[in-house]
Protein backbone atom coordinates (compact mmCIF):
# COMPACT_ATOMS: atom_id res chain seq x y z
CA UNK A 1 0.00 0.00 0.00
CA UNK A 2 1.49 3.61 -0.39
CA UNK A 3 1.37 5.75 1.95
CA UNK A 4 0.62 9.71 1.15
CA UNK A 5 3.13 11.75 2.64
CA UNK A 6 0.91 12.27 6.09
CA UNK A 7 0.75 8.76 6.77
CA UNK A 8 4.92 8.91 5.68
CA UNK A 9 5.95 11.11 8.52
CA UNK A 10 3.41 9.61 11.46
CA UNK A 11 5.17 6.34 10.08
CA UNK A 12 8.54 7.67 10.48
CA UNK A 13 8.37 9.10 13.63
CA UNK A 14 6.80 6.22 15.42
CA UNK A 15 9.08 4.15 13.96
CA UNK A 16 11.79 6.49 15.23
CA UNK A 17 10.27 5.67 18.36
CA UNK A 18 10.40 1.91 18.20
CA UNK A 19 14.36 1.83 17.50
CA UNK A 20 15.00 4.27 20.48
CA UNK A 21 12.28 2.54 22.48
CA UNK A 22 14.17 -0.99 21.53
CA UNK A 23 17.35 0.10 22.56
CA UNK A 24 16.68 1.39 25.56
CA UNK A 25 15.38 -1.45 27.43
CA UNK A 26 13.27 1.43 29.68
CA UNK A 27 10.47 1.76 27.66
CA UNK A 28 6.82 2.65 28.67
CA UNK A 29 3.47 4.00 27.19
CA UNK A 30 0.21 4.55 27.29
CA UNK A 31 -2.77 5.01 25.17
CA UNK A 32 -5.74 7.35 26.09
CA UNK A 33 -7.83 9.65 24.85
CA UNK A 34 -7.28 9.05 20.69
CA UNK A 35 -3.44 9.92 21.56
CA UNK A 36 -0.53 8.26 22.51
CA UNK A 37 2.46 8.95 24.96
CA UNK A 38 5.93 7.23 25.59
CA UNK A 39 8.59 7.45 28.22
CA UNK A 40 11.74 6.57 28.33
CA UNK A 41 15.37 7.02 29.83
CA UNK A 42 18.09 9.48 29.13
CA UNK A 43 18.30 11.39 25.84
CA UNK A 44 15.59 9.33 23.99
CA UNK A 45 13.09 10.15 26.74
CA UNK A 46 13.31 14.07 25.33
CA UNK A 47 12.81 13.02 21.63
CA UNK A 48 9.76 10.84 22.84
CA UNK A 49 8.23 13.93 24.69
CA UNK A 50 8.73 15.99 21.84
CA UNK A 51 6.81 13.69 19.62
CA UNK A 52 4.07 13.37 21.69
CA UNK A 53 4.01 17.20 22.54
CA UNK A 54 3.35 17.51 19.05
CA UNK A 55 0.53 14.98 18.38
CA UNK A 56 -0.76 16.80 21.54
CA UNK A 57 -0.27 20.29 19.92
CA UNK A 58 -2.04 18.81 16.60
CA UNK A 59 -4.96 17.71 18.48
CA UNK A 60 -5.89 21.14 20.26
CA UNK A 61 -4.23 23.44 18.02
CA UNK A 62 -2.18 26.48 19.54
CA UNK A 63 -4.53 27.34 21.95
CA UNK A 64 -4.83 24.70 24.05
CA UNK A 65 -5.66 24.63 27.26
CA UNK A 66 -2.90 24.27 29.95
CA UNK A 67 -3.50 20.94 31.51
CA UNK A 68 -0.98 17.87 31.74
CA UNK A 69 0.17 15.87 28.33
CA UNK A 70 0.27 12.72 30.39
CA UNK A 71 -2.04 10.46 31.38
CA UNK A 72 -2.90 7.12 32.51
CA UNK A 73 -0.65 4.23 34.10
CA UNK A 74 2.59 3.32 32.05
CA UNK A 75 3.21 -0.21 31.40
CA UNK A 76 6.32 -1.92 29.99
CA UNK A 77 5.73 -2.22 26.10
CA UNK A 78 7.70 -4.57 23.31
CA UNK A 79 8.58 -3.74 20.38
CA UNK A 80 5.54 -5.12 18.57
CA UNK A 81 3.96 -3.07 21.18
CA UNK A 82 5.08 0.01 20.31
CA UNK A 83 4.53 -1.01 16.86
CA UNK A 84 1.17 -1.49 16.91
CA UNK A 85 0.92 2.17 18.99
CA UNK A 86 2.62 3.81 15.60
CA UNK A 87 -0.38 1.69 13.60
CA UNK A 88 -2.52 3.05 15.91
CA UNK A 89 -1.85 6.47 15.27
CA UNK A 90 -1.82 5.65 11.15
CA UNK A 91 -5.81 4.64 11.68
CA UNK A 92 -6.52 7.58 13.93
CA UNK A 93 -5.90 9.56 10.73
CA UNK A 94 -7.63 8.54 8.01
CA UNK A 95 -8.15 11.47 6.47
CA UNK A 96 -4.55 11.64 5.53
CA UNK A 97 -5.62 8.54 3.19
CA UNK A 98 -6.82 10.86 0.90
CA UNK A 99 -3.05 12.21 0.95
CA UNK A 100 -4.75 16.33 2.36
CA UNK A 101 -2.80 16.10 5.47
CA UNK A 102 -4.12 17.00 9.30
CA UNK A 103 -5.73 20.24 8.60
CA UNK A 104 -9.27 20.70 8.52
CA UNK A 105 -10.78 23.94 6.81
CA UNK A 106 -13.39 25.74 9.36
CA UNK A 107 -15.16 28.65 10.33
CA UNK A 108 -14.48 30.00 13.72
CA UNK A 109 -14.25 32.82 16.21
CA UNK A 110 -11.53 33.74 18.08
CA UNK A 111 -13.51 36.62 20.31
CA UNK A 112 -17.23 37.81 20.00
CA UNK A 113 -18.50 40.48 18.24
CA UNK A 114 -19.99 41.17 14.30
CA UNK A 115 -19.81 39.29 11.87
CA UNK A 116 -16.46 40.21 11.11
CA UNK A 117 -15.31 38.24 13.61
CA UNK A 118 -16.04 34.41 11.72
CA UNK A 119 -12.89 33.52 10.00
CA UNK A 120 -12.57 30.48 7.41
CA UNK A 121 -9.49 29.07 8.10
CA UNK A 122 -7.32 26.18 8.70
CA UNK A 123 -8.02 24.33 11.67
CA UNK A 124 -7.00 20.72 13.39
CA UNK A 125 -8.27 17.51 12.59
CA UNK A 126 -10.79 16.00 15.52
CA UNK A 127 -9.96 12.58 16.40
CA UNK A 128 -12.32 10.43 17.75
CA UNK A 129 -11.52 8.95 21.15
CA UNK A 130 -13.30 6.28 23.17
CA UNK A 131 -16.95 5.82 22.12
CA UNK A 132 -16.63 9.08 19.61
CA UNK A 133 -17.42 8.97 15.87
CA UNK A 134 -15.76 11.85 13.50
CA UNK A 135 -18.73 13.01 10.65
CA UNK A 136 -17.36 14.56 7.59
CA UNK A 137 -19.76 17.30 7.43
CA UNK A 138 -22.06 17.45 4.01
CA UNK A 139 -24.28 19.95 5.31
CA UNK A 140 -24.53 21.89 8.31
CA UNK A 141 -28.16 23.78 8.92
CA UNK A 142 -28.11 27.37 10.55
CA UNK A 143 -29.52 28.69 14.13
CA UNK A 144 -29.92 31.97 16.23
CA UNK A 145 -28.16 29.54 18.75
CA UNK A 146 -25.04 30.54 16.17
CA UNK A 147 -25.39 33.92 15.97
CA UNK A 148 -25.39 34.35 20.11
CA UNK A 149 -22.74 32.45 20.45
CA UNK A 150 -20.56 34.81 18.23
CA UNK A 151 -21.75 37.99 19.89
CA UNK A 152 -21.76 36.50 23.53
CA UNK A 153 -23.90 35.27 25.85
CA UNK A 154 -24.38 37.26 29.51
CA UNK A 155 -22.60 34.77 32.31
CA UNK A 156 -21.74 32.09 29.43
CA UNK A 157 -17.75 31.37 28.70
CA UNK A 158 -18.10 29.48 25.39
CA UNK A 159 -14.30 27.86 24.66
CA UNK A 160 -12.59 30.14 21.56
CA UNK A 161 -11.72 29.86 19.24
CA UNK A 162 -15.00 27.46 18.51
CA UNK A 163 -16.76 26.35 15.57
CA UNK A 164 -20.28 26.67 15.76
CA UNK A 165 -23.28 24.53 14.01
CA UNK A 166 -25.31 21.94 15.62
CA UNK A 167 -27.47 20.50 13.03
CA UNK A 168 -24.95 18.19 10.75
CA UNK A 169 -25.66 15.66 7.69
CA UNK A 170 -22.57 14.00 6.97
CA UNK A 171 -20.58 10.53 6.70
CA UNK A 172 -18.37 8.86 9.07
CA UNK A 173 -14.93 9.30 8.99
CA UNK A 174 -13.22 7.52 11.48
CA UNK A 175 -14.69 5.64 14.60
CA UNK A 176 -12.98 5.47 18.04
CA UNK A 177 -12.46 2.19 20.26
CA UNK A 178 -15.61 0.71 21.50
CA UNK A 179 -17.94 2.00 18.50
CA UNK A 180 -19.95 -1.08 16.81
CA UNK A 181 -22.81 0.45 15.33
CA UNK A 182 -21.67 2.91 12.58
CA UNK A 183 -18.68 2.41 10.08
CA UNK A 184 -16.67 4.70 8.49
CA UNK A 185 -18.37 5.34 5.11
CA UNK A 186 -21.83 5.14 6.42
CA UNK A 187 -23.90 8.00 6.23
CA UNK A 188 -25.49 9.85 9.34
CA UNK A 189 -27.80 12.48 10.27
CA UNK A 190 -26.47 13.57 13.80
CA UNK A 191 -29.21 14.16 16.42
CA UNK A 192 -27.62 17.54 18.12
CA UNK A 193 -28.52 17.01 21.90
CA UNK A 194 -25.40 15.90 24.37
CA UNK A 195 -26.18 14.77 27.31
CA UNK A 196 -24.26 12.29 29.59
CA UNK A 197 -26.15 9.12 28.60
CA UNK A 198 -25.44 7.78 32.88
CA UNK A 199 -27.82 9.88 34.51
CA UNK A 200 -31.52 8.74 35.23
CA UNK A 201 -33.23 11.21 33.25
CA UNK A 202 -30.92 9.83 30.31
CA UNK A 203 -31.83 6.14 31.13
CA UNK A 204 -35.39 6.71 31.16
CA UNK A 205 -34.59 8.47 27.59
CA UNK A 206 -35.76 11.90 28.69
CA UNK A 207 -31.79 12.90 27.63
CA UNK A 208 -32.74 16.37 27.48
CA UNK A 209 -33.79 16.75 30.92
CA UNK A 210 -30.05 15.19 31.65
CA UNK A 211 -28.09 18.16 33.49
CA UNK A 212 -25.10 18.16 31.44
CA UNK A 213 -27.43 17.90 28.50
CA UNK A 214 -26.47 20.75 25.71
CA UNK A 215 -26.21 21.42 21.97
CA UNK A 216 -23.50 20.40 19.72
CA UNK A 217 -21.69 23.61 18.45
CA UNK A 218 -22.51 25.38 21.73
CA UNK A 219 -19.86 24.46 24.33
CA UNK A 220 -18.02 21.51 22.04
CA UNK A 221 -17.15 22.55 17.88
CA UNK A 222 -19.52 21.95 15.90
CA UNK A 223 -20.82 21.55 12.18
CA UNK A 224 -18.88 25.04 10.53
CA UNK A 225 -16.06 22.62 9.57
CA UNK A 226 -15.49 20.01 7.23
CA UNK A 227 -15.11 17.45 9.85
CA UNK A 228 -16.74 17.24 13.71
CA UNK A 229 -16.30 14.71 16.82
CA UNK A 230 -20.01 13.54 18.21
CA UNK A 231 -20.15 11.01 20.67
CA UNK A 232 -21.19 8.16 18.78
CA UNK A 233 -24.91 7.67 20.09
CA UNK A 234 -25.28 10.86 18.56
CA UNK A 235 -24.65 9.54 14.86
CA UNK A 236 -27.92 8.21 13.98
CA UNK A 237 -29.48 6.53 11.10
CA UNK A 238 -29.49 8.87 7.53
CA UNK A 239 -33.18 9.84 6.79
CA UNK A 240 -32.84 8.03 2.70
CA UNK A 241 -34.48 9.60 0.07
CA UNK A 242 -33.43 13.25 1.09
CA UNK A 243 -30.12 14.85 0.01
CA UNK A 244 -27.73 16.24 2.53
CA UNK A 245 -29.08 20.16 3.02
CA UNK A 246 -32.58 18.72 3.36
CA UNK A 247 -31.79 16.42 6.14
CA UNK A 248 -29.42 19.02 8.07
CA UNK A 249 -32.29 21.15 8.11
CA UNK A 250 -33.91 18.70 10.10
CA UNK A 251 -32.92 18.05 13.40
CA UNK A 252 -32.80 20.62 16.06
CA UNK A 253 -35.78 22.43 14.64
CA UNK A 254 -38.39 20.22 14.41
CA UNK A 255 -36.90 17.93 17.83
CA UNK A 256 -37.98 21.54 19.31
CA UNK A 257 -41.33 22.09 17.86
CA UNK A 258 -42.02 18.29 18.36
CA UNK A 259 -40.91 18.30 22.42
CA UNK A 260 -42.93 21.71 22.74
CA UNK A 261 -46.22 20.88 21.01
CA UNK A 262 -46.68 17.20 21.48
CA UNK A 263 -44.47 16.68 24.75
CA UNK A 264 -45.42 19.80 26.95
CA UNK A 265 -48.58 21.22 25.11
CA UNK A 266 -50.39 17.70 24.71
CA UNK A 267 -51.97 18.90 21.52
CA UNK A 268 -55.19 17.78 20.42
CA UNK A 269 -57.27 17.40 17.57
CA UNK A 270 -59.59 20.74 16.78
CA UNK A 271 -57.27 23.09 19.10
CA UNK A 272 -56.73 26.64 17.64
CA UNK A 273 -53.09 27.37 17.72
CA UNK A 274 -50.78 30.58 17.42
CA UNK A 275 -47.53 29.78 16.07
CA UNK A 276 -45.26 32.69 16.18
CA UNK A 277 -42.62 33.20 13.44
CA UNK A 278 -43.68 31.09 10.65
CA UNK A 279 -40.66 31.73 8.89
CA UNK A 280 -38.12 30.42 11.53
CA UNK A 281 -37.02 26.86 11.32
CA UNK A 282 -38.57 26.17 14.40
CA UNK A 283 -41.71 28.02 12.92
CA UNK A 284 -42.23 26.61 9.59
CA UNK A 285 -41.33 22.96 11.42
CA UNK A 286 -44.22 23.57 13.94
CA UNK A 287 -47.20 24.61 11.53
CA UNK A 288 -46.43 20.68 10.01
CA UNK A 289 -46.48 19.09 13.50
CA UNK A 290 -49.65 21.18 14.98
CA UNK A 291 -51.25 20.24 11.04
CA UNK A 292 -50.22 16.37 11.37
CA UNK A 293 -52.42 16.34 15.20
CA UNK A 294 -55.07 18.13 13.20
CA UNK A 295 -55.43 21.32 15.09
CA UNK A 296 -55.98 24.90 13.29
CA UNK A 297 -53.05 26.84 12.54
CA UNK A 298 -52.67 31.13 12.87
CA UNK A 299 -49.18 32.16 12.51
CA UNK A 300 -47.77 35.36 11.74
CA UNK A 301 -45.13 36.58 9.53
CA UNK A 302 -44.04 39.85 7.94
CA UNK A 303 -44.52 40.48 4.39
CA UNK A 304 -46.30 38.77 1.44
CA UNK A 305 -44.38 36.41 0.11
CA UNK A 306 -43.73 34.55 3.93
CA UNK A 307 -47.49 34.35 4.50
CA UNK A 308 -48.19 32.51 1.38
CA UNK A 309 -45.34 30.03 1.51
CA UNK A 310 -46.85 29.29 5.71
CA UNK A 311 -50.23 28.95 3.88
CA UNK A 312 -48.29 26.53 1.65
CA UNK A 313 -47.20 24.59 4.44
CA UNK A 314 -50.57 24.36 5.99
CA UNK A 315 -51.40 27.39 8.16
CA UNK A 316 -55.27 27.86 8.52
CA UNK A 317 -54.58 31.70 8.89
CA UNK A 318 -51.72 34.06 8.70
CA UNK A 319 -51.41 37.67 9.95
CA UNK A 320 -48.42 39.98 8.90
CA UNK A 321 -47.12 41.56 11.89
CA UNK A 322 -45.53 44.21 10.32
CA UNK A 323 -49.35 45.65 9.68
CA UNK A 324 -51.48 44.30 12.38
CA UNK A 325 -51.66 43.27 15.99
CA UNK A 326 -50.91 40.20 16.44
CA UNK A 327 -53.67 40.17 19.41
CA UNK A 328 -56.47 41.68 17.48
CA UNK A 329 -56.25 39.66 14.57
CA UNK A 330 -56.27 36.69 17.00
CA UNK A 331 -59.34 38.19 18.43
CA UNK A 332 -61.04 38.70 14.72
CA UNK A 333 -60.08 34.72 13.84
CA UNK A 334 -61.17 32.91 16.80
CA UNK A 335 -64.41 35.66 17.72
CA UNK A 336 -62.94 37.01 20.65
CA UNK A 337 -62.71 33.45 22.27
CA UNK A 338 -58.49 33.05 22.09
CA UNK A 339 -56.68 30.47 21.00
CA UNK A 340 -55.62 26.95 22.97
CA UNK A 341 -51.89 27.44 22.06
CA UNK A 342 -49.50 29.80 21.65
CA UNK A 343 -46.41 29.05 20.30
CA UNK A 344 -43.79 31.44 21.36
CA UNK A 345 -39.63 31.71 20.77
CA UNK A 346 -39.29 35.13 19.37
CA UNK A 347 -39.53 36.93 23.18
CA UNK A 348 -39.82 40.18 24.33
CA UNK A 349 -41.19 41.75 20.67
CA UNK A 350 -44.20 40.14 20.85
CA UNK A 351 -44.44 38.31 24.56
CA UNK A 352 -47.49 40.65 25.59
CA UNK A 353 -49.55 39.99 22.13
CA UNK A 354 -48.40 35.89 23.14
CA UNK A 355 -49.80 36.36 26.87
CA UNK A 356 -53.09 38.54 25.32
CA UNK A 357 -54.30 36.13 22.43
CA UNK A 358 -54.64 32.74 24.90
CA UNK A 359 -57.96 31.56 25.86
CA UNK A 360 -59.16 30.55 29.40
CA UNK A 361 -57.37 27.59 30.38
CA UNK A 362 -54.78 28.03 27.63
CA UNK A 363 -51.08 27.61 27.56
CA UNK A 364 -48.22 29.25 26.13
CA UNK A 365 -45.15 26.96 25.31
CA UNK A 366 -41.55 29.01 24.97
CA UNK A 367 -38.05 28.05 23.81
CA UNK A 368 -36.19 31.13 23.10
CA UNK A 369 -35.85 34.84 23.09
CA UNK A 370 -34.79 35.70 19.81
CA UNK A 371 -35.68 39.51 20.68
CA UNK A 372 -35.02 39.84 24.34
CA UNK A 373 -35.56 37.98 27.49
CA UNK A 374 -36.65 41.08 29.31
CA UNK A 375 -40.24 40.23 28.67
CA UNK A 376 -43.39 41.39 30.94
CA UNK A 377 -46.41 39.08 32.14
CA UNK A 378 -49.88 40.65 33.28
CA UNK A 379 -50.56 38.48 36.18
CA UNK A 380 -54.16 39.22 36.40
CA UNK A 381 -54.60 37.61 32.82
CA UNK A 382 -52.70 34.88 34.51
CA UNK A 383 -54.54 33.76 37.34
CA UNK A 384 -57.90 34.99 36.16
CA UNK A 385 -57.73 33.25 32.97
CA UNK A 386 -56.13 30.31 34.78
CA UNK A 387 -53.31 30.26 31.83
CA UNK A 388 -50.30 27.73 31.65
CA UNK A 389 -47.01 29.08 30.93
CA UNK A 390 -44.02 26.70 30.23
CA UNK A 391 -40.75 26.35 29.10
CA UNK A 392 -39.27 24.34 27.03
CA UNK A 393 -35.95 23.55 25.87
CA UNK A 394 -34.46 21.08 22.48
CA UNK A 395 -36.17 17.72 22.84
CA UNK A 396 -34.78 14.41 23.65
CA UNK A 397 -33.52 11.56 20.87
CA UNK A 398 -36.56 9.91 20.82
CA UNK A 399 -38.61 12.45 19.84
CA UNK A 400 -36.07 13.60 17.06
CA UNK A 401 -36.54 9.50 15.86
CA UNK A 402 -40.45 9.79 15.91
CA UNK A 403 -40.22 13.01 13.76
CA UNK A 404 -37.98 11.17 11.18
CA UNK A 405 -40.80 8.53 11.26
CA UNK A 406 -42.95 11.16 10.32
CA UNK A 407 -40.61 12.42 7.61
CA UNK A 408 -39.98 9.13 6.05
CA UNK A 409 -44.03 8.47 5.51
CA UNK A 410 -43.85 11.99 3.75
CA UNK A 411 -45.89 13.99 6.89
CA UNK A 412 -43.31 16.36 7.66
CA UNK A 413 -40.67 17.77 5.16
CA UNK A 414 -37.86 19.35 5.86
CA UNK A 415 -37.73 23.66 4.31
CA UNK A 416 -34.74 24.75 3.13
CA UNK A 417 -34.38 28.56 2.07
CA UNK A 418 -30.91 29.35 1.05
CA UNK A 419 -27.91 27.01 0.51
CA UNK A 420 -24.62 28.43 0.81
CA UNK A 421 -20.84 27.21 1.08
CA UNK A 422 -19.17 26.87 4.20
CA UNK A 423 -16.63 29.46 3.68
CA UNK A 424 -19.79 32.24 2.93
CA UNK A 425 -21.20 31.31 6.78
CA UNK A 426 -20.96 35.10 7.50
CA UNK A 427 -23.12 35.69 4.17
CA UNK A 428 -25.20 33.00 5.57
CA UNK A 429 -25.86 34.70 9.36
CA UNK A 430 -26.26 37.92 7.70
CA UNK A 431 -29.68 36.43 6.15
CA UNK A 432 -30.87 35.10 9.14
CA UNK A 433 -30.37 38.31 11.18
CA UNK A 434 -32.16 40.28 8.20
CA UNK A 435 -34.48 38.22 8.69
CA UNK A 436 -34.89 37.02 4.78
CA UNK A 437 -35.60 33.36 5.00
CA UNK A 438 -37.93 31.71 5.13
CA UNK A 439 -37.30 27.79 7.08
CA UNK A 440 -33.41 26.74 7.28
CA UNK A 441 -30.45 28.71 6.12
CA UNK A 442 -27.75 25.82 5.08
CA UNK A 443 -23.94 25.51 4.54
CA UNK A 444 -23.22 22.84 1.94
CA UNK A 445 -19.66 21.27 2.07
CA UNK A 446 -18.40 19.19 -0.80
Amino acid sequence: MRLPKADIRYAIGASLISVIASSSGAASAYVKEGYTNLRIGGLASAAVVLFGLGLYLHRHGSEAPDYRIFKGEPADLSMESVESVAAFFIQCYPVAQKGRGLIMKAMRFHEHGGIDKLRYEDAPDPLPGPGEVVVRVKACALNYLDIWERVGLPGVTIPLPHISGSDVAGIIEAVGPGVAHVKPGDKTLVNPGISCMACEECYRGRDNYCRTYSALGYMTDGGYAELVRIPAVNALPYPEGLDFTDAAAIPLGFMTAWHMLVTRCNIRPGEEVLIIGAGSGVGSAAIQIARLFRARVITTAGGERKLQKALELGADHVIDHTKHRIRERVRDITRRRGVDIVFEHVGAATWEDSISSLAHHARLVTCGATTGFDAKVNLRHLFAKEITVMGSYMGSKHELLEVLKHVKAGHLRPVVSHIVPLEEAAAAQTVMEKREHFGKVVLQLD
